[in-house]
């Protein structure tokens, strides 16, 4: 450990370690002295390294929140679950649970899937895109200065406030609603600026739920009564945008039909009800662009959509004082599908929840799913906290060392927890201050790191990092 540092001090002279502020400030010759727990497991291979040698390792950005999501997925656990209560998933299912715990200044998120899982597309999405829809439809709106308050008139005659179109969308599913908001949008925006900009990879907007024409919208103009100015004074403000937006021509508009159906997978439908159900919470740069009062309005639209099928069956397991934000949808002879934010106040948990099951009348069986999952929660593994990175700033530095990956953490940490992939590979404390930590390390190839550094008990930063090790010369 000593010839890793001396050469620790040599990389960082000859300018080859590549890791902002990995090299400010002096390090110990001698590691802290430390208390290891057991891997949950880690592959060691041959590389380049010699035992007097240590190679610096490049990192760089971890990846996006839907890469990073699928490493830090608990695949096994919730069929595990159901295996000891003798639940059967009906055949083609798909399940996404997330448990809310704290994190490094910041919600963090326990992440669950079984069936078909989180990322698959084989389901009918229904009137679950209609949330999304709505905020893609205000933020396009916000660009043009207006809001929610705003009325829309179409050229065909059709008017309605923006609020009541959202409201009325996600309460009552209404369908002209939704294709009213396309409109608005357009196909264009949304699958081309919204969706990318807040990485929703596997959404897509395509069709019409009322055979209004979604590739060549009517104009319409926008009025509201907007606040401007310090002091602020009242403007009537008002806008005439034309019509027949251009979309790409692979933007197609089709009756629903499951080959030509809006798209999207679990996953990014739970993310988009996070970054709305805990706006307050997030990261700014995760956040909606939406006014306090449309970002109301959706929340208490969640709140009361009916019907709720989740909520029956979480009931049964939390209580009837359970409270659900939530927005379903179903396709006959396709899909009944769901997504909820849940909250227990008996012991205030909370969660997200995503399922599909194939099409039935009712939708009974998602309340039984519902139940099914909350019953088994206390008995889940408790996997890697995903989040953005947060807490103090620290230098994060790697590198190899024969079969060793050794982490220079520089930081007034004492303990710490280290995830390679998606395994625990170190939990580790010090008596003092934990300046660097060995690992085992991982095979050639593309890597995660995911740091957890406590101090004195309490959460001090949390970090993701790419890395690669090099192949064997």
């Amino acid at each position: 450990m000593k010839m890793a540092r001396i050469n620790f001090r040599l990389l960082c002279l000859l300018g080859l370690l590549l890791v902002t502020g990995a090299c400010d400030g002096g390090v110990a010759d001698q590691p802290a002295s430390t208390t290891l727990a057991p891997a949950a497991s880690s592959t060691v291979a041959a590389t380049s390294t010699t035992a007097d040698v240590a190679i610096a390792l490049p990192i760089y950005d971890a990846g996006s929140w839907r890469e990073l999501g699928s490493l830090a997925m608990d695949s096994r656990s919730l069929e595990a679950a159901f295996a000891v209560t003798g639940y059967q998933l009906p055949f083609g299912s798909e399940v996404y649970l997330v448990e809310i715990v704290p994190g490094f200044g910041q919600p963090a998120y326990l992440l669950y899937e079984a069936g078909q899982g989180a990322f698959s597309t084989e389901f009918y999405p229904a009137s679950t895109v209609k949330l999304l829809t709505s905020v893609g439809a205000l933020e396009y709106l916000g660009d043009l200065g207006f809001s929610g308050a705003a009325r829309v008139q179409f050229d065909d005659g059709f008017a309605a406030t923006v609020s009541s179109l959202y409201e009325s969308a996600i309460t009552v599913s209404s369908n002209e609603s939704y294709d009213r908001m396309v409109q608005m949008a357009g196909l264009g925006y949304l699958n081309d600026v919204f969706l990318p900009g807040y990485g929703f990879d596997s959404f897509e907007f395509r069709y019409s739920m009322t055979l209004l024409d979604l590739e060549h919208p009517p104009g319409y103009v926008l009025s509201e009564m907007v606040t401007v100015g310090s002091p602020p004074s009242a403007e009537y403000r008002v806008l005439e945008v034309a019509g027949s937006t251009t979309v790409d021509s692979t933007t197609e508009t089709t009756v629903p039909a499951f080959e030509d159906r809006n798209d999207t997978d679990l996953f990014d439908l739970v993310d988009g009800l996070r970054r709305v159900m805990l706006a307050g919470e997030i990261p700014e740069d995760e956040r909606f662009e939406l006014s306090a009062a449309d970002l109301e309005g959706l929340q208490d639209s969640l709140n009361v959509a009916y019907p709720s099928f989740l909520e029956v069956g979480a009931a049964q397991v939390l209580g009837n004082d359970v409270a659900v934000w939530h927005k379903g949808g179903w396709m006959p002879g396709a899909e009944c599908v769901d997504h909820a934010y849940v909250e227990d106040p008996s012991s205030g948990r909370r969660f997200f929840l995503a399922a599909t099951i194939p099409y039935e009348d009712n939708c009974g069986g998602l309340a039984t799913l519902a139940a099914e999952v909350f019953g088994v929660v206390d008995h889940l593994a408790a996997g890697i906290p995903l989040q953005a990175d947060g807490g103090v700033g620290i230098g994060l530095a790697l590198w190899a060392d024969g079969s060793d990956l050794l982490i220079d953490l520089g930081t007034s940490a004492d303990s710490g927890r280290f995830f390679i992939d998606d395994a625990l590979a170190l939990e580790v404390s010090a008596d003092g201050t934990l300046e660097e930590v060995t690992l085992s390390l991982p095979e050639p190839g593309h890597h995660v790191l995911f740091v957890m550094l406590y101090s004195g008990g309490e959460r001090l930063a949390y970090r993701s990092v790419g890395f690669t090790v090099p192949a064997a010369s």
